[in-house]
């Protein structure tokens, strides 16, 4: 097959999970097209780097992070069948791609984002975008270098699971991101409520003298939860993919899918929330912040 008929037939299957899964996460939903768009591109531009460093392997052998980690951690786990560079290796990875889908999800513009769940449906627009292009990368390299029938099994397991684990772990990300922007409001809501007990009075003093705002606290713990979580739960699906768990592996996506969709049918999670809504004209991608 020549070159641009491998790349345009990768680029279509690469597509159908998007549409797919899209359709199951985002068909409620009735945000700018514009808007989704360019999530959804920048989303899939920001897998280049990660490209061009796996390019680099063939070039450098020394720029792997396998080999770098590999000198510093000698020892195995997992019964000597997984070395313990590989499984942080496998965090770094996990870190990283989660971090890049959050930071195109995050430069949307606020005013577009009205409650947790608007934030955790950029953040799925975010996730599809980058494993498009994850995919439509993987599928030329697994063609070029691999038999007929073991690119179609990549390309089936690749729409059906990996896609999807992209979008769960981001979603998770997402919802955080979510209690994070809209911090102010829901401490606020807290006390209102009387959600508010005497140890958590006894820190808002504490907080109040050491001029730290009890708001400012709970952005910063969410965004660091819903990255760790992301993160961890990324590295764990890599981790038992590489052990060949695939009795872990559907579970573990079958409880995220569940999650993800009580979150997104959550009826707090649908609450205004957004009291700085800008005019139309003014709505879009936050890119000059880059």
């Amino acid at each position: 097959m020549q070159v641009w008929g491998l790349v345009a037939l990768c680029i279509a299957l690469s597509l159908l999970p998007v549409l797919a899964w899209g359709s199951l996460f985002l068909y409620k939903h009735n945000e700018k097209k514009d808007l989704v768009i360019k999530t959804f591109i920048f989303a899939a531009i920001s897998v280049i780097p990660l490209v061009c460093y796996r390019l680099l392997w063939g070039v450098l052998p020394g720029a792997q992070l396998n080999e770098y980690f590999s000198t510093i951690i000698n020892f195995q786990i997992f019964q000597s069948s997984l070395p313990l560079n590989l499984l942080v290796l496998f965090v770094t990875i996990g870190i990283v791609e989660e971090y890049l889908k959050h930071f195109v999800a995050s430069k949307v513009d606020k005013s577009e984002i009205d409650n947790i769940d608007d934030a955790i449906e950029f953040s799925i627009i975010a996730a599809l975008g980058f494993s498009f292009a994850e995919n439509a990368f993987y599928f030329i390299d697994v063609y070029q270098n691999l038999e007929v029938t073991m690119f179609w099994k990549v390309v089936v397991f690749r729409s059906l699971f990996s896609t999807l684990a992209h979008v769960i772990f981001s979603s998770i990300y997402g919802y955080h991101f979510g209690l994070a922007l809209f911090a102010k409001p829901l401490t606020k809501q807290r006390y209102k409520m009387g959600f508010v007990t005497s140890t958590n009075r006894l820190l808002a003093r504490l907080l109040s003298k050491l001029k730290v705002r009890e708001s400012d606290l709970f952005m910063d713990e969410q965004r660091f939860l819903g990255l760790f979580l992301a993160a961890s739960l990324h590295a764990a699906f890599n981790v038992f993919l590489e052990l060949n768990q695939v009795a872990v592996v559907l579970p573990m996506l079958f409880f995220g899918l569940y999650y993800v969709l009580y979150l997104i049918s959550k009826k707090e999670n649908h609450i205004n929330l957004n009291q700085n809504k800008k005019r139309p004209d003014k709505a879009g991608l936050e890119w000059s912040n880059f």
